[in-house]
């Protein structure tokens, strides 16, 4: 059984069946077969795809790169803001030292200045003890006189009555 496309071929060639199908075998080794090609519908897709395909691909890449960008940048703002940080702690130990060394002067002098008021009280209350002291012998000096002419004026007024 033969074909109806070797047959017609067969007819408008005036040559037999068999003469075309030994024809094309011969012309069959002689030229190899052009592989298959798909309908272009379908090389179009596959040509649409292999494009998304590598946009993708070169995507994929820019976002890694920008990822990896974004990591170095977060890692550089981390460093950053810790030595921020710490200059800031040191900033402020310093700060404290200072207001601490400035309370331990004005303190100092305050306690200087104390003792300084404590021995001038010292030396008035010493003072004072003196003359306190000087009073109570210049009372008892004064008081024995007075006793003593109390007790004549007595012994006076005994002597009148």
């Amino acid at each position: 059984m033969t074909h109806p496309i070797i047959a017609e071929l067969a007819q408008r060639l005036g040559k037999s069946e068999d003469e075309v199908v030994h024809f094309l075998q011969i012309l069959w080794q002689i030229v190899p077969p052009s592989p298959e090609t798909q309908p272009y519908f379908f090389r179009y897709l596959d040509e649409r795809f292999m494009r998304l395909d590598d946009r993708i691909s070169s995507l994929r890449q820019e976002m890694l790169l920008q990822i990896e960008g974004l990591r170095k940048e977060m890692q550089q703002g981390d460093a950053n803001l810790a030595q921020q940080i710490d200059q800031k702690i040191e900033s402020l130990q310093k700060e404290m030292n200072q207001q601490v060394e400035s309370l331990r002067k004005e303190m100092q002098h305050m306690n200087d200045s104390l003792q300084q008021a404590t021995k001038v009280l010292m030396g008035h209350i010493e003072r004072l003890e003196k003359q306190i002291e000087r009073l109570e012998r210049w009372l008892f000096a004064l008081t024995v006189p007075v006793l003593v002419s109390t007790i004549g004026i007595v012994g006076v007024l005994i002597q009148i009555l």
